[in-house]
């Protein structure tokens, strides 16, 4: 409806406005990323649009939820009503005990919607030193080192006789994996599409903020708007790397994001075996190839680095024993099989108590 006004003195009624609305989607698009998806319940992150729709980071964690109940209930044959949720020490952007809480209320709440009616937490570093106590003849103290994708969780704890199990202490960060994956687009990639280019005819900085957002997943999509893509084609006209503007703009119109984090994670990964590897990504008007070495991504996550270490020597103080009491260091998690923290872990602990004690990633 129009407001109210006046024509030329005359007092004019409302006027009602009709206009057509197309919403167009594309149906041959192959799908919208959704990655650690526990890593903003600590946060006041609330949720994301995908194809029209608004969804609550709880509701896309009930979906999933959801599908892993209906997914068992048709393998056995049996009603699912109950579930033991996995979480960490600390969840990821946590500032304390509040966020914690937050996270866990969030998790019980979709796990409630997800169709589940008895609802249970277990500490991941925990869970994983039970699974670690099937394979033990006699009791041991041991650590759990379980990094991840999201966080480090650490736990001290006593083992091999379930009459006397006990925790010494848990901590953790929320640092991981998805954080040096961050750190490696930081530190290599963002030049590829822009990154330090200038444009105007008075040399402009192309503006960080379109660079920024490719460090953090979540905020792609946020990107691929008329007006930033308007903004982008405008820029490649007088930049001074006209061609890795284009590459950002391709990287949005086509979803190559999911493939540039699938590609950097590779990368990672091959680096704990290997001492270079290649991150490539092409495609139309995009051609990655950037090299890294072991040693580069070291450099690139020293400061995650210094952080954990700080977190398992604070967590063995509150624990009040010796690495020499100490008869095994578990670790599980992929990071967890990073070179440079199993050099950590053989250097505070011993090699010998922190070889050849690994759990299979979950």
């Amino acid at each position: 409806m129009g407001d109210v006004g006046s024509v030329k003195g005359y007092p004019v009624g409302p006027t009602t406005f009709v206009r057509d609305i197309y919403v167009l989607v594309d149906e041959l698009t192959p799908g919208r990323l959704l990655h650690s998806l526990k890593s903003g319940l600590a946060t006041h992150y609330e949720g994301t649009t995908i194809f029209g729709q608004y969804y609550e980071l709880d509701e896309l964690i009930a979906i999933y939820l959801r599908q892993i109940r209906e997914r068992v209930e048709k393998e056995t044959g049996q009603a699912v009503d109950g579930i033991v949720l996995g979480r960490p020490v600390n969840f990821v952007d946590s500032d304390g005990e509040v966020d914690n809480q937050r996270a866990v209320d969030r998790l019980r709440r979709a796990a409630r919607e997800a169709g589940f009616q008895e609802i249970a937490f277990e500490l991941e570093p925990v869970a994983a030193a039970y699974h670690y106590e099937l394979t033990l003849d006699k009791p041991q103290n041991i650590v759990v080192f379980d990094l991840g994708g999201g966080t480090l969780d650490v736990t001290v704890m006593h083992v091999g006789d379930p009459g006397k199990r006990r925790v010494f202490a848990t901590g953790g960060v929320g640092i991981a994996g998805d954080t040096f994956d961050q750190r490696v687009i930081e530190g290599l990639l963002l030049g590829h599409f822009g990154r330090g280019s200038t444009w105007g005819e008075d040399a402009a900085p192309f503006p960080n903020q379109y660079t920024d957002r490719l460090v953090d997943w979540q905020a792609i999509p946020e990107l691929n708007s008329p007006e930033t893509l308007q903004f982008l084609q405008l820029v490649q006209r007088t930049s001074s790397h006209p061609k890795q503007i284009r590459a950002l703009e391709s990287l949005l119109i086509n979803n190559y994001a999911a493939r540039l984090l699938d590609e950097v994670e590779r990368a990672k990964i091959g680096l704990s075996s290997a001492h270079f590897e290649l991150i490539q990504l092409t495609g139309d008007d995009i051609d990655v190839w950037q090299p890294i070495t072991r040693s580069q991504f070291e450099s690139l996550i020293t400061a995650e680095i210094q952080h954990i270490e700080t977190c398992l020597l604070d967590t063995m103080k509150c624990s009040g024993l010796t690495t020499d009491e100490i008869d095994a260091v578990v670790r599980t998690g992929g990071s967890a099989q990073i070179p440079r923290f199993i050099e950590m872990l053989g250097r505070v602990f011993g090699q010998r108590r922190s070889s050849c004690r690994t759990l299979s990633a979950a």
